[in-house]
C-alpha cells in the first residue's frame, strides 16, 4: 500500500505549533507551505492562495504538480524555479540554511 499526501502540507515553528494546539487554531500562515496541485485546482485559485501565503508569514511556497514537477516560490526571489524529484531545494527558514532532497520529502509517494 502506498502513502498518500494530503494537501496542503505545512511546516510551522514549534512555538507557533504549541500555541495552535492550546488555542485550537494556528495564527497566520505557515512558514513553509507544500501545496499539491490537482487537475481540479484553477490557476487563479492557486495564484491567489500563494500570494496570500507569501504576503503573510510564509517564507516558501512549493507547488507540487501532477507528474512530479515542484515549483518553489519564496518572498525573496523574483523567479520561481522548477525542480524534479531527483533535485534538492535550497531553503532558508528562521535563519537556518539547508538543502532539502526532494526524493526524501516525497519518499514512497507517487506524484501523478
Amino acid at each position: 500500500m502506498g502513502a498518500a499526501l494530503i494537501k496542503p502540507l505545512a511546516i510551522v515553528e514549534s512555538e507557533r505549533a504549541q500555541r495552535a494546539l492550546q488555542h485550537g487554531i494556528p495564527e497566520g500562515t505557515p512558514e513553509l507551505v507544500i501545496e499539491v496541485v490537482s487537475t481540479f485546482d484553477s490557476a487563479e485559485k492557486m495564484n491567489t492562495y500563494r500570494r496570500l501565503c507569501l504576503a503573510d508569514r510564509t517564507l516558501a511556497f512549493w507547488a507540487v504538480y501532477p507528474g512530479g514537477e515542484i515549483q518553489v516560490y519564496s518572498k525573496d526571489q523574483r523567479t520561481a524555479p522548477i525542480y524534479e524529484i531527483g533535485d534538492s531545494v535550497p531553503i532558508s527558514l528562521q535563519g537556518v540554511e539547508a538543502v532539502i532532497p526532494l526524493r526524501d520529502v516525497f519518499a514512497g509517494i507517487t506524484l501523478r
